[in-house]
């Protein structure tokens, strides 16, 4: 079932339109995994095919330590040149391919933070040389492509999505007002995938989940996440050692935690992701943090009612039963 993105299916329907009357549009879709993305293209190639679009669909994959060239446009378009010296007549075959359709064309390339340069080097020259074709080029991704973007834009006709959260109240429609819709859709931070997955555990986080959830911050120092995941609140950089800041910036560029700078405070994105990373913690290393955290908590003026969870967690009882 697919509910609300209102917003963004107007835009593509416009680029639909335009794509019928000749006018070829590039539209790049990015957003966080299980936010969306996949879903909207779809939704998407059902209306385009409703429309009389020809329909083409390719997909990066995920490869470790091997390069596919051109994988995803050889996985919707079919077999491109592999002669040495060829990347010219790979990028005008594809082109040509595109528009020798009788029917105008969506092609849709997914996960492209999986691509290869040379994939992403062709879709920025079919980018260039769409204005003038009945074709609209979808591509999603996840993570920065910052360079591949602003190429693409800097083309005569391109558009970009960034999908945020779902909507609550489109969330518990998509969990159908199941039992617990509504504290799960609270939990998953407006994520739909995250949702269901919650939904389909009675509110358990699954280790399925979690592992996705884990990937997010297997390139991050650890230590300052799990003090943030010990914390369950927003929490200032005053309980970080100074060697800790600069992780602490990389967490916020890539999303990871996400800076009030108003409060001065930091949060994870998402409270699941919070979750995942405690469970990482280790007996004796989570009695440690509480222990850092209500101290501070304690010199920062809190009120008792937080301290006692840190001071229990701690195995301070005698803190926190005072607290």
């Amino acid at each position: 079932m697919f509910v609300g993105r209102v917003p963004e299916l107007e835009e593509l329907e416009r680029a639909l339109a335009a794509a019928q009357a000749g006018r070829g549009t590039t539209v790049l879709v990015a957003g966080e995994a299980g936010i969306g993305k996949t879903r909207l293209a779809s939704e998407l190639a059902a209306r385009a095919r409703d429309r009389g679009f020809a329909v083409l669909v390719g997909r990066a994959i995920d490869l470790v330590g091997t390069e596919l060239p051109y994988q995803p446009l050889v996985e919707a378009l079919g077999p491109l040149p592999r002669e040495a010296g060829s990347q010219l007549r790979v990028f005008e075959t594809a082109l040509q391919r595109l528009a020798d359709h009788a029917d105008p064309v969506l092609l849709v390339l997914e996960d492209l933070h999986w691509a290869d340069t040379s994939t992403l080097d062709l879709i920025v020259f079919l980018a260039r040389n769409l204005a003038d074709q009945r074709v609209i080029l979808v591509g999603t991704y996840r993570d920065s492509l910052g360079r591949f973007v602003e190429s693409v834009r800097r083309s005569e006709a391109a558009l970009t999505l960034e999908l945020g959260p779902l909507a609550h109240e489109d969330l518990i429609a998509l969990l159908a007002d199941a039992p617990g819709a509504r504290a799960i859709a609270t939990r998953s931070g407006g994520n739909p995938f995250f949702a269901e997955e919650l939904l389909a555990t009675g509110g358990e986080l699954p280790g399925s989940l979690r592992d996705v959830l884990l990937q997010r911050v297997s390139g991050l120092d650890q230590a300052p996440l799990r003090m943030f995941a010990a914390a369950g609140r927003d929490i200032g950089p005053s309980l970080l050692r100074p060697a800790d800041r600069e992780s602490l910036r990389q967490a916020v560029d890539q999303g990871v935690l996400v800076a009030d700078q108003t409060a001065g405070t930091f949060r994870f994105r998402h409270a699941l992701l919070a979750e995942a990373v405690y469970a990482t913690i280790l007996p004796g290393e989570r009695e440690e943090l509480h222990g850092r955290l209500a101290e501070e908590l304690a010199r920062s003026g809190a009120v008792a009612a937080e301290l006692a969870p840190h001071w229990a967690a701690a195995g301070r009882c005698e803190e926190a039963l005072a607290a």
